[in-house]
């Protein structure tokens, strides 16, 4: 068992989650250190997780709210993009995502629903 104390978490990616048909591999997290809120983003290959998912996967970033709890997801139907890294914005009420490929995009999200701002 390894211990992660402090940031630690925020930077061991990526990670790959394996699922039914494919990996989910998540590369960015932030969380919210007063109220333990988690944003990821990542890569879904996996058409159990998310529909839209194929061979080379589709872009994600999802909110998980204080004590794990699964609140959205937002797939986002760009192949071959990824969001490399997310952010709670300033005001924690919103979610900043950036893609890997230049020009570099950048969404914000809403991060009561995922609807985009």
């Amino acid at each position: 068992m390894v211990e992660c104390l402090g940031d630690c978490a925020k930077y061991a990616f990526p990670m790959f989650l394996g699922g039914t048909d494919d990996v989910t591999k998540i590369l960015g997290m932030d969380i919210n250190d007063l109220t333990q809120e988690i944003v990821i983003s990542g890569v879904n290959h996996d058409s159990k997780v998310a529909l839209g998912s194929g061979s080379s996967g589709y872009p994600f970033i999802a909110y998980l709210e204080q004590g794990n709890v699964y609140r959205w997801a937002k797939v986002v139907l760009r192949q071959y993009d990824q969001y490399i890294q997310v952010r709670f914005g300033y005001e924690k009420e919103q979610v900043l995502a950036m893609s890997d490929k230049e020009p570099h995009t950048i969404i914000i999200l809403n991060v009561n629903d995922g609807s985009l701002k």
